[in-house]
């Protein structure tokens, strides 16, 4: 099993970003953006490596140049931190182009990362044309990784796609075309599913988690906001304990990505209870 840090490009090195980036960078917690910002990547890791975390998830911002990508590396490299897995923008949310979907791929391949994280909403219905899980399929093998399909938020734009983030409909789809799948807890548990429930019946296609604990607020039932999501694991209201307990018992042994909005102090105590959970 392997403990991970959530961790974007320009975190680590100057990039250009749209407008959306730009957006949503300012609606970050403050705590996040000052962990990269206060001081250098190398003690910032270190602090993280203490803890328990073994390596990263690298998000790749739509426009990324191959320069930052090796400069990226470079700072990894630095740190000793191996990369796990290659995430993609968050601004292709709806929609994802196949030579987007390459050059991550290629990205994973820099890195020696095994698995790529796509979102379902931004697969949307191509998840049901044969011709594009050929292609899926196709640069699995040519580039020797692994698409792990991420369940999404219910949101005002993807509400009648259940099929992105409804635990039966998602499950169907993955399993119906032999892929694998990114569980996020949080975006589980704001659509009232059972995250135990769910790696029960999905744990042989699982092979990333991206952990966060959640509380029910009415801003992320009623309004479908991210309120209270993604939160560090000492809050929230997740049965965490009975889901380490599972994996435990299970022996997973994918990657476990912080996918968490805290500061740096946050991230290490989420991380110290994942190991002493797990290890």
């Amino acid at each position: 099993m392997k403990i991970s840090a959530w961790v974007t490009v320009s975190d680590l090195v100057p990039s250009k970003q749209t407008r959306l980036e730009k957006v949503i960078d300012i609606i970050m917690p403050v705590e996040r953006k000052r962990m990269y910002q206060s001081q250098t990547p190398e003690k910032t890791f270190s602090q993280l490596k203490k803890a328990g975390v073994t390596g990263v998830e690298l998000l790749i911002p739509i426009l990324t140049t191959d320069k930052e990508v090796l400069l990226a590396k470079k700072v990894l490299e630095k740190c000793n931190m191996p990369v796990f897995s290659i995430h993609q923008s968050l601004t292709s949310f709806s929609s994802i182009a196949f030579a987007e979907i390459e050059r991550l791929c290629k990205i994973a391949n820099i890195f020696g990362a095994k698995v790529v994280v796509l979102h379902s909403g931004a697969l949307n219905t191509k998840l049901f044309k044969e011709e594009v899980i050929k292609k899926l399929h196709d640069l699995q093998k040519k580039y020797v990784i692994t698409f792990g399909i991420e369940n999404m938020p219910k949101t005002p734009f993807n509400i009648r796609k259940k099929f992105c983030w409804k635990a039966k409909p998602f499950s169907n789809i993955i399993s119906k075309n032999n892929l694998h799948i990114t569980l996020d807890t949080t975006h589980l548990a704001q659509v009232g599913e059972d995250v135990c429930e769910f790696y029960k019946e999905n744990k042989d296609k699982i092979v990333n988690i991206h952990l966060s604990n959640y509380r029910k607020h009415w801003k992320n039932k009623k309004l479908m906001l991210q309120s209270k999501t993604h939160l560090p694991l000492t809050e929230g209201e997740l049965p965490l304990q009975k889901f380490f307990e599972l994996l435990k018992k299970e022996r997973y042994q994918g990657i476990i990505t912080m996918e968490i909005n805290s500061n740096l102090a946050g991230l290490c105590r989420s991380a110290q209870i994942i190991k002493n959970s797990l290890l």
